[in-house]
């Protein structure tokens, strides 16, 4: 037992310094892909794209953190009490929020949109400025690949982080108006998640590096197969390289995903237990104990979602800098460093 006890403040330090590393590690791939986003994809359209999405993000945000929970809490207090006009209220929320889900799909239209743009603004970009002194093997690879790679990656990671932090942080504040307890207990577990990224984006990272690097070598190996120039065995070797290093990904993918679906479906199954003895109490009611469930699980879940749209990104910090260094825009330092590590 005195082992139990001394050990707990040797955990909650290692996963407060899991958080640390994370938050830093996580604001500096943001700073990086601020500054691709600069290089490349500073022009109107596109940031219109980017902003028409923002508010359809915002408005599912109200919508599913809010609306729906608030309205279930209405239904089921007009089911225990009669009261009518909650009736009115729950079904009017209900219909709102299906009208907000069914129209905001149009603005993910100019966001797509831009994203195919920008893809060829870059290609166009790339291929006007190549040096002649590059490898042939890696830059075919860096124009014909890593740009759709970290583009579509950005457009993923935009569509997932920023939407299921907003929803997140929405339901988050709707369980703290529906109990003040439980809401203080559900901030508190928040940053666990970044704990649980840590080690994916540090892993993730070397894994990437190899896969990009002996892709592209693969695509130049098979050409130059093709045209009689050198020997099966060297592409035998950049396909068991790239695919080392694929397994890796994999095998972190699966360490993220079972500890994040243990702490996002884990935690409101607590929080609910602590729910009931609320309602016991007197201090909650069946109604804002039912909608306070159904908002929990709008805070843990998208909270993991919105986590693996920094993993989507961590998987584009290889990509992006040998994008930036190819157009001679920086990144060379940087993927000196990854390559060390």
């Amino acid at each position: 037992m005195n082992f139990l006890v001394n050990s707990v403040p040797f955990k909650l330090s290692a996963i407060r310094q899991a958080g640390a590393v994370s938050l830093l590690r996580s604001a500096k791939m943001l700073s990086l892909t601020a500054k691709f986003y600069r290089a490349y994809l500073m022009k109107r359209e596109i940031s219109i794209g980017f902003i028409a999405a923002m508010a359809a993000f915002i408005l599912r945000a109200y919508a599913s953190g809010y609306l729906v929970p608030l309205s279930i809490t209405n239904l089921v207090n007009y089911l225990q009490r009669g009261d009518g006009l909650g009736l009115r209220r729950a079904l009017f929320m209900m219909a709102l929020a299906a009208a907000i889900y069914g129209a905001t799909e149009w603005l993910y239209r100019p966001f797509w949109v831009s994203i195919v743009k920008g893809i060829s603004e870059i290609k166009l970009r790339l291929v006007n400025g190549l040096r002649k002194s590059g490898d042939p093997s890696d830059v075919v690879g860096r124009v014909a690949n890593d740009v759709d790679f970290v583009m579509w990656n950005v457009g993923g990671m935009y569509t997932t982080f920023v939407p299921n932090l907003l929803t997140a942080a929405t339901a988050a504040v709707t369980v703290w108006e529906l109990s003040p307890f439980i809401g203080a207990l559900t901030v508190a577990a928040m940053p666990l998640s970044l704990a649980i990224l840590e080690p994916y984006l540090a892993g993730v990272e070397r894994a990437r590096s190899v896969e990009r690097k002996y892709y592209s070598d693969m695509i130049h190996r098979i050409e130059t197969l093709l045209r009689g120039e050198s020997p099966e065995s060297e592409v035998l070797g950049s396909i068991t390289k790239w695919q080392h290093g694929m397994v890796k990904q994999v095998h972190y993918d699966r360490v993220f995903w079972s500890l994040s679906l243990l702490y996002g479906y884990g935690l409101p199954a607590l929080m609910a237990f602590v729910g009931v003895q609320q309602v016991r109490s007197g201090r909650l009611s069946i109604g804002g104990l039912t909608g306070m469930i159904y908002a929990l699980y709008n805070v843990f879940p998208p909270l993991i979602n919105a986590m693996w749209g920094l993993c989507i990104l961590g998987q584009s910090m290889v990509p992006i800098m040998r994008i930036l260094e190819l157009s001679g825009k920086g990144g060379v330092a940087e993927t000196k460093a990854l390559a060390a590590k």
